[in-house]
């Protein structure tokens, strides 16, 4: 429960960051591009995740690889996840951040029901 509560902070804090800048879309488009790295490279994210490894290290590394490649909101975004060791909770910080966008725009989901094929 705590970790959910945790999720909607950064992931309502990255909202509003966004909001200010007008890039919405583009940071979301960054977090796509940084989640596929993410799923694509499994010592990556294992690296990212690791408890034990220095967050100065964890910034270096993010810096060389995403530095020039995504937006300067989003990157400063993951520093600062980095530094209060949340970086493992970026999945889920950004399903928040997607929804509240979604919400937003009057996006809505459901299951459609019907006897005959639509």
């Amino acid at each position: 429960m705590a970790e959910q509560s945790v999720d909607m902070v950064y992931g309502s804090a990255l909202r509003e960051a966004a909001r200010e800048t007008e890039k919405e879309k583009e940071i979301l488009a960054d977090a796509k591009d940084v989640l596929a790295v993410m799923n694509e490279n499994e010592d990556f994210r294992k690296f990212m995740e690791y408890p034990g490894i220095s967050a100065s290290e964890k910034k270096e590394v993010l810096e060389n690889i995403f530095a020039g490649k995504i937006s300067d909101v989003f990157m400063n975004f993951l520093l600062v996840l980095v530094d209060k060791r949340r970086a493992g909770r970026l999945v889920q910080i950004m399903r928040v951040y997607e929804h509240l966008i979604e919400k937003e725009e009057g996006v809505s989901y459901g299951t459609v029901y019907s006897v005959v094929p639509l």
